[in-house]
């Protein structure tokens, strides 16, 4: 005689439960770029550029970017396969920066290294039509034992453009690096710079402001 098996389901609804130490997903590498593709330029507008054949540059190379934020900061990570302050290829200066679109506006998070001191940071912003630099109010840490650039700048100083808050979507998130001439001016680490673009990655990934990234905000 076969046995039916009869099952019981007391109660009409029910709830999955999360094992205890179940974690949030963490966002991280919004951008990625294959290696050795960062071609610096020997005959670009960069002066006395040593003798020999184009190729990649490890300290502009990028490998991925990343952009997080909280209530009160955003933090731009933009990562290269070996970084280092200074290159035989770009002489006169490197910068690194991560960017996005928020609202109608684009912003850039920069780092900037030159011949003549530390780096410098700062952020900017582009329309159509216009468009500026701020001088004040961003830090950053060089980190060559990760080989990343960290640029974060409060909230408050993009607010004019974007009031960015948690929910609010960054879009177009870009990581660039580029050969550098930058002067400085004598009240601050601002000043004319003229660039050209060593390597560049982008992705369709979104942000959205405020979600669990492994980029340490401020940091």
């Amino acid at each position: 005689m076969r046995r039916v098996i009869a099952l019981v389901v007391v109660g009409t609804s029910f709830a999955l439960v999360a094992p205890a130490d179940a974690k949030l997903a963490t966002l991280c590498n919004l951008v990625t770029d294959r290696t050795g593709d960062a071609y610096w330029n020997p005959a670009g507008y960069v002066p006395v550029l040593p003798p020999g054949t184009a190729g990649s540059d490890d300290a502009m190379d990028i490998t991925s970017a990343d952009v997080a934020s909280d209530t009160r900061m955003i933090t731009g990570v933009l990562r290269v396969k070996q970084l280092s302050s200074a290159s035989v290829h770009a002489p006169a200066g490197m910068s690194w920066r991560v960017g996005f679109t928020a609202g109608r506006f684009s912003f850039a998070l920069a780092g900037h290294a030159s011949t003549t001191g530390s780096p410098a940071f700062d952020a900017s912003y582009s329309t159509v039509d216009a468009g500026a630099t701020y001088g004040l109010g961003a830090t950053g840490v060089f980190d060559t034992a990760r080989s990343e650039v960290r640029i974060t700048v409060p909230l408050s100083l993009l607010a004019a453009q974007t009031d960015i808050k948690p929910g609010t979507i960054l879009r177009g998130i870009t990581g660039e690096t580029a050969q550098e001439i930058r002067v400085p001016n004598v009240i601050g680490p601002l000043g004319l710079s003229s660039m050209h673009s060593v390597d560049r990655a982008s992705g369709d990934t979104v942000y959205v402001a405020g979600e669990k990234s492994c980029v340490r905000v401020g940091s």
